[in-house]
């Protein structure tokens, strides 16, 4: 199993990075986000907002192109958003992915990525995690998660 756990505050509110986090798809807002990573995210189904929203992202993570379909699971304005791959991507990606938005105060918000990779039963899942490994390695996915928390804060921060 492969967990990254990253938490930034950022001088703003739940509601507006909920906002900034649903609208990613729109025109270049999910290269601007992080600009030498991210290629493309399209949404397949659904406003991107609504639980059963379905998207498609393209991402480096290092130097390997990460392609994802995905759904949204679970959705709790604005302090929650659940992500899981689907086929084909829960292949080889089975997990989830979250951002938590806690309130600080009314100036400040606590901004949590989540991602939790890999198989059951135990056995399968630590051979997955040797071979996937291989192709992304663990420590540029930590640096990919905690770089998204920096380029969230840098550009919430910036439109204030």
């Amino acid at each position: 199993m492969i967990e990254v756990k990253e938490s930034i505050v950022i001088k703003t509110t739940p509601e507006k990075i909920w906002n900034f986090l649903i609208s990613l798809h729109q025109k270049d807002t999910y290269k601007k986000w992080h600009q030498k990573d991210h290629i493309i995210l399209k949404i397949l189904k659904g406003n991107g907002a609504d639980i059963g929203s379905i998207f498609y992202a393209e991402e480096y993570i290092g130097k390997r192109i990460l392609r994802l379909k995905y759904k949204l699971v679970k959705a709790e304005y604005p302090f929650y958003l659940e992500y899981k791959p689907i086929f084909p991507s829960s292949i080889f990606a089975n997990g989830i992915g979250s951002f938590k938005m806690e309130p600080i105060d009314n100036l400040q918000t606590k901004f949590i990525a989540y991602i939790k990779v890999g198989l059951k039963p135990k056995i399968i899942d630590w051979l997955w995690c040797k071979i996937i490994t291989v192709f992304f390695k663990e420590e540029d996915l930590v640096k990919h998660v905690k770089e998204e928390g920096e380029n969230t804060r840098k550009v919430l921060e910036n439109q204030e």
